[in-house]
């Protein structure tokens, strides 16, 4: 009797010792994917950052030559223009970010209307061309129209995203 009580306390013993491994490893594990997380979004705010203070710094610059330099009105029109494609870019950041932000928390709601795609693209491609664009050529092949039922500020962020890819990684950039 003794020995088959001993054999279930030693059976109860390894169970339990058993089941203690198995809630370490899986504590150990649920640890690991918490640090790497957190490095990942460390690294985020890093790069987020970064990509944040490039417009301010140019910002920052513009206006530090508008108030200790005399310049004559057209080349202080043009230092106002950067300036202010700067501040479109750092708009169009923020608001990337805010709309990552409401997708991974699914707030991110879809406005759909009825606009002339042709026609926005063709806008929005000047605008883009006049700032960060400049510098590169941008060729459209578009219908004259084309109506759609569209949310308009996800193809806009779409667009700029898209516009800004192509002229960060294209062979004169």
């Amino acid at each position: 009797d003794i020995s088959s009580r001993l054999w279930m306390v030693a059976g109860e013993g390894l169970v339990f010792l058993l089941i203690l491994v198995l809630g370490i490893w899986q504590v150990r594990k649920s640890f690991m994917k918490e640090i790497k997380l957190s490095r990942q979004q460390n690294n985020f705010l890093l790069s987020v950052s970064h990509e944040l203070k490039t417009p301010l710094s140019s910002i920052k610059l513009y206006l530090q030559t508008l108030k200790n330099r005399k310049l004559d009105e057209h080349k202080a029109q043009e230092v106002i223009g950067y300036s202010l494609e700067e501040t479109e870019r750092l708009h169009t950041m923020i608001d990337n970010i805010l709309t990552a932000s409401k997708m991974e928390h699914r707030n991110f709601e879809v406005y759909n209307e009825s606009f002339d795609l042709a026609k926005f693209i063709r806008i929005k491609i000047d605008q883009l061309k006049a700032g960060i664009g400049r510098n590169h050529t941008t060729e459209l092949d578009l219908p004259n129209e084309l109506e759609v039922l569209m949310d308009k500020e996800a193809v806009n962020s779409i667009l700029t995203n898209l516009y800004e890819n192509a002229v960060k990684y294209s062979q004169l950039g």
